[in-house]
């Protein structure tokens, strides 16, 4: 196990290549990627399928990038039927943005502590025109509260990260037509 582990920190990566991509087995277009992220930043793909958001396709496939303009790890969770897999399949590109919101702050003698919770910022775009379709914001479970006491060394409480289940549904409503 440890010669697994020392051999895969050796391992060089071919450009345009993650470990995810390895581990899971999915070895995803980079054009598609690059493409996708060419979306997110207002730009539209003529090579795509466009998205007519009726019952005429039972299916539109998707891909999710990231805020760092890469694919969203959530892309290997997405239901097989759903993911798109080449730009001439791409309908939506969902924009995936995470950040921390802090939803309170609690004075101590001699400091204080921040409640932070994390939000998810998903817009959802068409990929042939670039025209937006939809946006959705996801909020994980909140931190604890604050006690009368807290630990000197404590300076931040978390809440929970955004879960892919939380979001699915929302993808869902416009990748699956019912």
């Amino acid at each position: 196990m440890i010669l697994f582990l020392l051999t895969v920190g050796l391992v060089l990566l071919p450009i345009g290549k993650s470990l995810q991509n390895l581990a899971f087995g999915n070895e995803l277009d980079q054009s598609l990627i690059l493409s996708a992220a060419h979306v997110c930043r207002g730009g539209s793909l003529e090579k795509a399928r466009p998205y007519d958001g009726t019952k005429n396709t039972v299916l539109h496939s998707i891909f999710l990038i990231d805020q760092d303009g890469i694919e969203h790890t959530w892309t290997y969770w997405i239901p097989e039927e759903m993911l798109a897999k080449k730009i001439e399949t791409l309908e939506l590109v969902a924009c995936v943005k995470e950040t921390l919101e802090t939803i309170q702050t609690c004075p101590y003698y001699g400091g204080s502590i921040q409640r932070k919770r994390y939000k998810i910022a998903i817009d959802l775009w068409e990929a042939y025109s670039g025209r937006r379709i939809a946006s959705e914001n996801v909020k994980g479970e909140n931190p604890r509260a604050c006690q009368s006491k807290e630990s000197m060394f404590s300076s931040t409480l978390m809440g929970t990260r955004v879960e892919f289940e939380q979001v699915l549904p929302f993808l869902e409503q416009y990748s699956r037509i019912p």
